[in-house]
């Protein structure tokens, strides 16, 4: 099946069903694939593209996807928007055996995110959540927190949320954001001598460790399970794990959490 062209000569991620989180930040088509991945029903890796499933999403006809975007003429999406979403996504999905809400988080306004952030710290069994930006800033710390943030690999990797590192200091947060990755692929002992040497960073130094780290955990995350763990020095399981703490460690960091407790949390999160 040709699926009408799209993507038919790129090269894009394909997830193993078993992976698949509860939330992601997706932009651009990556969120269309991550939607596509939940609902395929081709085995192996997803989505597969020739499927029933893959075939409907293709075309933007599966039941089992739903966009919220803003109604009519409204700039935002209503706070009974995402009432109505949490309702929905405790319904079975129709055919096939998950549901996916894709979100436009560029028009998702502050009490609109709060009220969804309850379904993402209890998420109903068998849905997804993906908000789409390309923008992941513009969301609400506590979201971002949640989700597994997909990036383009072309991301910048020096740039910490309204906290920018120097320029000079590049060669040091990369050799430092290796390190790290490093500490994670062998044992708990490299992972903690690891966080000791963290936690004597200034405020600046960690934000941007912390937001390069974790652009880092997603571009790995891609070739992970675009691979399906062949050949994969750290499976991605562990991750998906670090760049969960990495959010969490991100959030912290902008309320003051001391360099201390974010490296604790970091190790505790991501000790074998």
């Amino acid at each position: 099946m040709n699926n009408n062209g799209d993507n038919g000569d790129r090269s894009v991620p394909a997830f193993d069903s078993m992976r698949l989180s509860h939330a992601y930040i997706a932009g651009g088509d990556m969120a269309e694939i991550l939607a596509m991945a939940a609902v395929c029903s081709g085995g192996g890796a997803r989505p597969c593209r020739s499927c029933l499933h893959c075939d409907k999403a293709s075309r933007g006809l599966h039941p089992d996807i739903v966009r919220v975007d803003p109604l009519g003429s409204k700039r935002d999406i209503s706070v009974d928007q995402i009432r109505e979403l949490k309702k929905d996504a405790y319904l079975i999905p129709g055919e096939a055996s998950m549901k996916a809400f894709i979100i436009n988080a560029d028009a998702a306004s502050v009490a609109s995110q709060n009220i969804l952030l309850k379904i993402l710290e209890e998420p109903p069994a068998n849905t997804i959540f993906i908000m789409q930006t390309d923008n992941p800033a513009t969301l609400l710390p506590t979201v971002r927190s949640r989700c597994i943030e997909m990036k383009a690999r072309s991301a910048a990797g020096n740039e910490a949320a309204g906290c920018e590192a120097a320029e000079d200091d590049n060669a040091d947060g990369a050799e430092l954001v290796g390190r790290f990755f490093s500490a994670i692929e062998r044992d708990n002992v490299q992972l903690i001598s690891f966080m000791f040497q963290l936690e004597k960073l200034d405020k600046r130094k960690l934000a941007a460790f912390l937001s390069s780290a974790r652009e880092r955990a997603a571009a790995l995350l891609i070739d992970s399970v675009s691979c399906g763990d062949i050949d994969a020095r750290i499976p991605a399981a562990v991750l998906e794990s670090a760049e969960r703490a990495l959010q969490r460690a991100e959030e912290y960091c902008y309320m003051n959490v001391s360099a201390g407790h974010i490296s604790g949390m970091l190790c505790s999160s991501l000790m074998k």
